[in-house]
């Protein structure tokens, strides 16, 4: 049973004066505000953040679109099990139940540095007792501890809930809480890259950076120009998805997975990956933005984790990196 008399930084094992910071987002969150939410996220480019509604701790509209909802709950307890959650999901497809053995063997993925379970799922939607909708989809994430149930559920019309699966995915890697650590903190003395296992060769003239939300890697290039790596669990939505979102943050539409292999290659971490650049005015994570930018990124995909290093910044100082750019990408080991 959920108690209403609590607030949700209670539930979650946090006092009640606990207070929230964006996450580099641009949008204040309830910051420096008593009792407001602990919790820390980035919002995805085009997604809008709604107000919050009963149960739904976070509220989002994905691309800004009212077909499309993106929403986490937080549960006392066990919320009934993972089963039991899981099944009310299947309802809600119009599907029957499943066993709980079929639920072992669900992909996870990380979820305040938790193992979660993701369950996806295509039917009729008919949610709390709405009005039944065809050819819908829900991905939905339930991590599962002694103390509380987390959930986080992205439901809409089947092929908009795949255009959106990668902003998700980094929408879910992005949640921590006010005061957890998202990765432990790496000692300069053993690793002067900051990258935990991962070593490389620092291009002349760039400068390292502290670790920063989802970056385990953090440079700069030049002052204005960035270059990063972020890991995700699993395949983290796969390759067209990623790609496609980041030709998104510099206006550029979708293409196609034979587009994509057209792309030229370069080497990370012992494979050749697909090397995309796009220019134009760029509007990244976080609220990030910049007129006549460029893009350099690859995305390493892999079943258990897949790494994603990307260089922004105005176009005419990126053309003078690009060297370098691809000198460290080839220069990862782990």
């Amino acid at each position: 049973m959920v108690r209403l008399d609590v607030s949700s930084a209670e539930r979650f094992g946090f006092s009640s004066n606990t207070t929230q910071h964006s996450a580099d987002d641009g949008h204040d969150h309830g910051a420096d505000v008593p009792g407001a939410s602990p919790f820390l996220w980035e919002l995805p480019p085009t997604w809008v953040e709604m107000p919050k509604a009963q149960f739904r701790e976070i509220n989002l509209q994905p691309a800004g679109n009212p077909e499309l909802q993106c929403y986490m709950t937080i549960l006392s307890g066990d919320g009934g099990g993972v089963a039991a959650n899981l099944n009310r999901w299947r309802g809600q497809l119009g599907l029957g139940p499943a066993d709980d053995a079929s639920f072992d063997s669900l992909p996870t993925t990380s979820l305040f540095r938790g193992v979660a379970q993701v369950l996806e799922l295509e039917g009729t939607f008919s949610g709390m007792g709405g009005e039944p909708l065809e050819n819908y989809a829900m991905i939905g994430v339930i991590l599962l501890t002694p103390q509380f149930t987390v959930t986080v559920k992205m439901t809409g019309p089947k092929e908009k809930v795949a255009a959106e699966r990668g902003r998700f995915d980094a929408f879910i890697a992005s949640l921590g809480v006010e005061g957890q650590t998202e990765r432990p903190a790496s000692d300069p003395g053993e690793d002067p890259n900051g990258a935990g296992e991962l070593s490389y060769a620092m291009p002349e003239g760039w400068m390292a950076q502290a670790p920063k939300g989802m970056r385990i890697i953090n440079l700069n290039a030049t002052p204005n120009t960035q270059c990063y790596l972020i890991t995700m669990p699993g395949a983290a939505g796969g390759l067209l998805a990623n790609l496609n979102r980041w030709r998104g943050e510099v206006g550029y539409a979708d293409f196609t997975q034979a587009d994509a292999e057209a792309l030229p290659t370069v080497s990370v971490l012992g494979e050749e990956v697909y090397l995309l650049e796009v220019s134009g005015d760029y509007q990244g994570m976080g609220g990030v933005s910049g007129e006549d930018q460029t893009l350099l990124g690859v995305c390493k995909i892999g079943e258990e984790q897949s790494s994603f290093i990307k260089m922004v910044g105005p176009r005419s100082e990126v053309a003078e990196q690009k060297a370098n750019f691809i000198a460290f990408l080839a220069s990862l080991e782990n």
